[in-house]
């Protein structure tokens, strides 16, 4: 299973990272993968968009660990969902 959540950037980082041509979106997209009945294996990845929906141009540009931190309550979510 894997689930996906984006926001935009805020206009300092398009500014910096995403120039003139287009809206910075950050994308995460988070695996779930079932080792067993009661064991799952939950994998988090972060990227900056530019150009988002764009089929010919959208460009993804995976975060460093460092970047990734902000996200970690999303794991904590998920696996909060998966052992109730």
């Amino acid at each position: 299973m894997m689930l996906m959540f984006e926001k935009p950037t805020g206009t300092s980082e398009t500014v910096i990272y995403g120039g003139l041509s287009g809206k910075l979106w950050h994308r995460v997209k988070i695996n779930i993968k079932s080792l067993d009945e009661q064991t799952h294996l939950v994998e988090c990845d972060a990227y900056r968009v530019l150009d988002k929906g764009d089929p010919r141009f959208e460009e993804e540009t995976k975060l460093s660990r460092l970047n990734r931190k902000p996200y970690q309550h999303l794991l904590e979510a998920v696996k909060a969902r998966l052992n109730p």
